[in-house]
């Protein structure tokens, strides 16, 4: 891993997955539509808890 790459903070874990009720809104927000196997990986996981983290130097 890089310099600023993202890294697992230790603890993190999955949150659930965004509704279709969500994703039918950021699609109508932004004029796209959401891939299927995206679309699954978003309803499913969607985004780590705590967050990743930038790789600092020292």
């Amino acid at each position: 891993m890089g310099l600023g790459e993202p890294a697992w903070q230790p603890g993190t874990r999955w949150r659930g997955g965004l509704t279709e009720s969500d994703l039918r809104i950021v699609e109508a927000m932004f004029s796209l539509r959401v891939p299927g196997a995206y679309r699954r990986f978003l309803t499913t996981l969607h985004t780590p808890d705590p967050a990743m983290v930038a790789l600092q130097s020292r």
